[in-house]
């Protein structure tokens, strides 16, 4: 029987923003829980992938790189409906309608889902290479991009969207701009950025995502 994948839907932005500090503490918690069932899922899910049938879900280096790989196979795009191109050009103000395109492809929904699950493994990954580190809900700063998402942190003034890390990523994939081994490169800048307080200098902060 051939492998049917489950996709997990992910709240859009305006939809995060828009809820209560209630509702989004319980959307937080039902994240978090769902974290063993979705790698399940992912595991399973490159499993069914010829050449991947033996892939081991876990934190190695090598683990990860054939993740990154598989990922990289996998990254669909889809045409935008009308509607969606007619919403992006409204966002533009009228002055630069002119000299700003509008896109007019995105991720396909699968390949959304496959970045929450994706998400879930990278921000375990952190976690196992430093225990320290934990998933909050990031509370503070609703105009601020993460507001309401679940992050990582350490003590210091940074958190890490490790859903916002593999959404660039699977855009610059679909434009052939991504080059293996930054997942493991993020990692090892990351970690010590995470522990930096006021006025320590950062350490080449996603470098390899620009």
């Amino acid at each position: 029987m051939q492998y049917e994948y489950p996709p997990i839907l992910f709240p859009n932005q305006s939809w995060l923003n828009q809820y209560s500090s209630q509702d989004a503490k319980k959307w937080f918690e039902y994240y978090i829980s769902k974290i063993p069932e979705r790698l399940q899922v992912l595991h399973e899910h490159i499993n069914a992938t010829p050449g991947y049938e033996t892939w081991k879900l876990g934190f190695e280096s090598s683990t990860v790189n054939a993740i990154e790989q598989w990922f990289i196979e996998h990254v669909e795009m889809r045409d935008k409906t009308k509607e969606e191109i007619e919403r992006d050009r409204d966002r533009i103000p009228d002055k630069l309608k002119n000299a700003v395109p509008v896109e007019t492809t995105t991720l396909s929904n699968k390949t959304y889902s496959l970045i929450v699950d994706l998400s879930m493994y990278y921000g375990e990954y952190l976690r196992h290479e430093d225990p320290r580190l934990k998933w909050v809900l990031r509370k503070k700063g609703k105009r601020e991009f993460f507001y309401q998402n679940p992050v990582i942190v350490g003590t210091g003034l940074l958190a890490l969207d490790p859903r916002h890390i593999m959404t660039v990523i699977a855009f610059k994939i679909s434009d052939n701009e991504y080059k293996a081994g930054g997942l493991i490169e993020l990692k090892d800048r990351w970690i010590r950025n995470l522990w930096l307080e006021k006025n320590q200098p950062l350490e080449g902060l996603e470098k390899r995502l620009k």
